[in-house]
């Protein structure tokens, strides 16, 4: 197959993530002729449904053919880019569905929980795919149809709506499950992540790094943030972040005469009361304690 052009800049669609904030599921129908100029992330779940002709779609460093009945579901802030391989029209149907909404679902439909556990057995996946046949499609596009139609018009019940027809979907694609194909990536790449995720953790932990930066920067899901972390250094994400925050409180108190409300700010602390309660929590004594030991030693 021919590769796409590299596209010239990625970016993550910050727009699209604040419309995913206002509500947790976009759905639209598209038809394009040209190809996409740049491939983006954002932090839903895309779910991408092709109707008419044939492209490539390319996430991450790996390319996928997509023709009619393909359905290809990308994790949150995996950069994607959709390339029409004719110039006649190209019909597809995106719907994205914001992470923590769809954990939720799981949460409340142990069917739905097995489905997911059944298409994501681990969190290393890059895509998922299915062929579905032409009869299977045809109860499929009604429902995107319908989804697109509610949230536009957001009448009365609309949020009620869209859930039972996102399970409906959902239950749709799982009946095709023996048809996926799980793209895994390797164990040496996470690695290789996760040292540079703990790395930039260590060095920025006082300008207030958090979870939705990490997600951003690293590509990856906030669910795979904490295993990343959690695998690499025994501590969860926020657990980690404190940790570096004390290492660097302590040494200012070493070397430094600022007062400890200077020192918490500097450290990375919303307020000194929030700073005394971790470091005591961490050290077992307060912060002015610890300043007037014979040797801080660390």
């Amino acid at each position: 197959m021919n590769k796409m052009d590299q596209p010239s800049s990625d970016f993550v669609d910050h727009d699209f993530n604040e419309s995913l904030d206002l509500f947790p599921v976009y759905c639209e129908h598209k038809s394009d002729t040209t190809p996409m100029r740049a491939a983006h992330a954002h932090r839903g779940f895309e779910f991408h449904f092709t109707f008419s002709n044939r492209g490539m779609i390319r996430v991450e460093d790996r390319e996928f053919s997509v023709y009619p009945g393909k359905v290809v579901i990308i994790p949150p802030l995996k950069y994607h880019r959709f390339h029409p391989a004719q110039k006649s029209v190209y019909n597809r149907a995106i719907l994205s569905i914001e992470e923590s909404y769809l954990q939720r679902l799981i949460e409340a439909e142990p069917e739905i929980a097995a489905v997911y556990e059944s298409w994501f057995p681990g969190d290393d996946v890059i895509t998922l795919e299915f062929s579905i046949a032409s009869r299977e499609l045809q109860h499929i596009h009604p429902i995107t149809q319908q989804l697109e139609s509610e949230l536009k018009e957001r009448r009365q019940g609309f949020e009620l709506y869209v859930r039972t027809l996102l399970l409906q979907l959902i239950l749709q694609l799982a009946r095709t499950k023996d048809s996926c194909v799980v793209k895994e990536r390797a164990a040496a790449e996470m690695l290789e992540i996760a040292e540079r995720m703990t790395a930039y953790i260590s060095e920025r932990c006082c300008e207030g790094v958090d979870i939705p930066e990490l997600t951003e920067k690293f590509h990856v899901s906030r669910s795979y943030v904490y295993k990343l972390v959690k695998q690499l250094t025994g501590y969860t994400p926020y657990q980690y972040i404190i940790m570096h925050r004390i290492i660097r409180a302590k040494e200012m108190l070493r070397s430094s005469n600022e007062s400890i409300t200077q020192i918490a700010l500097r450290a990375g602390f919303n307020d000194s009361p929030h700073f005394i309660r971790t470091f005591k929590e961490a050290t077992g004594m307060t912060p002015g304690e610890f300043k007037h030991l014979p040797d801080s030693g660390m």
